[in-house]
């Protein structure tokens, strides 16, 4: 139970990196599933290759299958990762009915349809109030935005077995000839440094805690590395966005409702600035390098120096450890931080605000202005 309060708070607090969790976990399923058709090609005479489903790609990402090998003389359990699967390691693929996963999870396509039904209910009937010229308070914004992570959310994860507690066992050895890989320590169980720690660092640590670790060892496509950075920043930014739309509701407090513009920029900026930063520090990098040359070329020509490599060289280490990663630490930590401290104000302030409720907020809608009747 504890867990999933800390799941819930966390997604709260940083559901960025819960979509980011989601994407990674839904293109690893995608690599999976791929990775499991190229091995059986025939899929009319393999019976085995019709029964494997996404279902099944999520199942073994989230830990589902394991199996035992043995160590010398003792016999070991070991639980099966993606990591494990890919050229050059032969796998005998567990042989396990959807039927027999979907019984182990939490969930089912009822659930997720009433789950789907209640966050469009609500959103019509924002829609429908707005029209109506009705009051919206500042927690239904903040709550629209949550709804349009979980819709991201849901896509993501909509093949994926919920709260299953305990894998299934599959008759081994499931590896032909050699034990399984060596995993590297994840973030949350090795020492972190001190810069580690102010350079945000914690916060993947404290991610991998509630979640689990992220599988890096999977080498995903550039295209699907892409989709995943993009949707990273995109839904921070689309949070922020959202929250926008309440600048010009009524306020208490002048205050207030800059402390709330504030944030909401802050919140739909702050994930961009990871991008734009890097383009603009390989601009400057370059820039750097064209003036240090030019520099270097005139002192050759004016007999100050015979050659130019010792200041290329120079320039080089001044750069990098004077000028462009100390500037780049800097502007990521101050991203990281305002951002975290602009979502926390969001959302204090979403229930604060509930103190000064305009009348018309505590009005229904009027259903029968929007249909048609004689």
């Amino acid at each position: 139970m504890w867990r999933r309060i800390w799941m819930t708070l966390w997604t709260v607090f940083v559901p960025e990196l819960v979509v980011f969790r989601a994407a990674n976990e839904y293109f690893i399923a995608r690599q999976v599933s791929a990775i499991h058709g190229q091995q059986h090609t025939d899929r009319n005479s393999d019976e085995r290759a019709q029964q494997w489903t996404r279902v099944h790609s999520f199942f073994l990402g989230m830990g589902g299958f394991c199996t035992t090998y043995m160590e010398g003389d003792e016999q070991r359990l070991y639980t099966i990762r993606p990591e494990d699967i890919g050229p050059g390691r032969p796998f005998h693929w567990p042989e396990v009915e959807e039927d027999d996963i979907n019984d182990k999870s939490k969930g089912d396509m009822i659930a997720k349809a009433l789950v789907v039904t209640q966050t469009a209910w609500f959103v019509i009937q924002l829609v429908a109030r707005a029209v109506e010229g009705l009051a919206i308070t500042e927690l239904e914004i903040m709550t629209l935005a949550y709804s349009l992570i979980c819709a991201i959310l849901y896509s993501l994860w909509w093949s994926k077995p919920y709260d299953v507690q305990e894998p299934i066992s599959t008759p081994g050895p499931q590896f032909e000839g050699s034990a399984p890989l060596e995993r590297s320590v994840s973030t949350s169980s090795k020492d972190m440094t001190i810069q580690e720690i102010a350079g945000g660092g914690w916060i993947l640590a404290l991610d991998e805690t509630i979640f689990g670790p992220h599988y890096t060892e999977v080498d995903l496509t550039e295209w699907s590395a892409g989709i995943i950075l993009v949707l990273l920043f995109a839904s921070g930014t689309l949070l922020g966005c959202i929250h926008c739309i309440a600048w010009n509701f009524q306020f208490p407090t002048t205050t207030e409702r800059l402390l709330w513009i504030i944030s909401s920029l802050i919140t739909a900026a702050a994930p961009l600035a990871v991008p734009l930063l890097s383009l603009c520090f390989l601009g400057l990098a370059i820039v750097f390098a064209v003036v240090a040359k030019g520099i270097s070329l005139c002192l050759v020509g004016l007999g100050v120096m015979r050659k130019s490599r010792a200041f290329w060289d120079w320039l080089d280490d001044f750069r990098d450890n004077y000028v462009t990663a100390p500037l780049a630490m800097a502007l990521f930590w101050v991203s990281i931080y305002a951002y975290a401290l602009a979502r926390i104000t969001l959302i204090i302030q979403s229930f604060v605000l509930l103190r000064h409720l305009s009348p018309s907020a505590m009005q229904s809608i009027s259903w029968v202005d929007f249909f048609p009747h004689v």
